[in-house]
């Protein structure tokens, strides 16, 4: 017990100190991997906390796809020139320690109710057996509709605001084909178990999703000519597919005068349906 309560205490402190070297950093290379750094030692807090999900979330989001944006970022300020960074202030990280110490404190003093016992009680009817799959897609499956169609709708005004330019088609060289045809398949098989474990463990659409992105954001990175470079032929379909098939599945359920109820022996299938189209999606 007092070696864990050790190494929390200096898992704590690694955490804030790596935040500030982040923000700290001179150079903006070092503060993208010093972020990556960040978010897996997150991932790490999460897992203490017994958060296995937010754990992979984070690991995956917030390590994976977000640091492979800055890279992506990096390696194009380097190609259109590049502009001195702004020296760090120090009132951006008080502001912030001020808003998750008030944060904090506000959910300590709240005590909501304890969700666990009900989830566990009606577990059975979901057709998966894991909680968070349960919450998600049975017990809170409007919400999680309506999550969908924010994603679908940010993603479209975002391009319609600020259209993303396309990459230029250039050569990739041997070391970074070997390191995609390496890579590559081995996140796309992540992705798939990430999806299937949903229904059982910590896992799903988003953990999933976000993996597969991160395979395209390398595939970008590294300038590899394929499918990929034609993003028409297939972001458009994917990016509606997950809200299409949840609408789909809520317009066929109504129709049984069951609204957003799976039956009960077809529920696992219809949920890694839905969990498969929005992880297309997500994507």
């Amino acid at each position: 017990m007092a070696a864990l309560i050790a190494f929390d205490g200096l898992l704590a402190a690694t955490l804030a100190a790596v935040a500030w070297a982040t923000l700290a950093g001179a150079g903006r290379f070092r503060s993208v991997v010093l972020f990556v750094v960040y978010g897996l030692l997150v991932a790490v807090a999460w897992v203490r906390l017994g958060a296995l999900d937010l754990a992979l979330a984070e690991a995956a989001i917030g390590a994976g796809v977000t640091g492979a944006l800055l890279m992506a970022a990096l390696d194009r300020l380097r190609r259109t020139g590049d502009t001195p960074a702004p020296a760090p202030r120090l009132w951006p990280a008080v502001a912030v320690a001020a808003v998750v110490a008030a944060v904090g404190t506000a959910a300590l003093l709240a005590r909501p109710p304890a969700m666990g016992p009900p989830v566990a009680d009606n577990l059975p009817a979901s057709g998966v057996s894991h909680p968070v799959t349960a919450v998600l897609l049975a017990f809170r499956a409007y919400d999680t509709l309506l999550e969908i169609a924010v994603l679908l709708a940010a993603g479209v005004a975002v391009h319609t605001i600020a259209p993303v330019p396309h990459p230029p088609a250039t050569e990739a060289g041997d070391l970074q084909r070997s390191l995609l045809r390496l890579v590559a398949p081995f996140l796309v098989v992540l992705a798939v178990y990430l999806l299937w474990r949903g229904s059982h463990a910590p896992g799903g659409a988003f953990q999933a999703g976000a993996v597969l992105a991160a395979a395209s954001i390398f595939h970008q990175l590294t300038h590899f000519p394929g499918p990929l470079d034609r993003p028409a032929a297939w972001q458009r379909p994917g990016a509606v597919a997950g809200l299409g098939v949840f609408v789909a599945a809520a317009l066929v359920t109504l129709a049984m005068g069951m609204p957003l109820a799976w039956p009960a022996a077809w529920a696992k299938a219809w949920i890694l349906a839905i969990e498969a189209a929005a992880a297309l999606s997500i994507a």
